[in-house]
């Protein structure tokens, strides 16, 4: 089975992805000590503003699920119909 993934909704998740890493980046270089190893970047502070950018994205351009609008959704047929057509085949030949 296949999920399809719109091209918007791919560049939005790519963008907030983006921004996390910046901030990841950014809050690595300003946490630098003289004493001791090297400073790691704040993944809670790059993990939250990632989800802000995504959420605010989404909401903007309005994701949807990728299904095209206003497309019904075929008719399934009931078990009452399925015998009925099944009946009515017999009958027929």
């Amino acid at each position: 089975m296949n999920l399809y993934i719109s091209a918007v909704n791919a560049s939005l998740f790519l963008i907030a992805c983006g921004v996390g890493a910046i901030v990841y980046r950014r809050t690595k270089t300003t946490q630098q000590s003289s004493v001791g190893p090297a400073a790691s970047g704040d993944l809670v502070a790059a993990v939250t503003a990632a989800a802000a950018t995504l959420l605010l994205l989404a909401f903007l351009f309005g994701v949807g699920d990728g299904s095209s609008i206003g497309a019904e959704r075929p008719h399934r047929r009931t078990a009452h119909e399925n015998a009925k057509a099944f009946h009515d085949k017999c009958e027929n030949g």
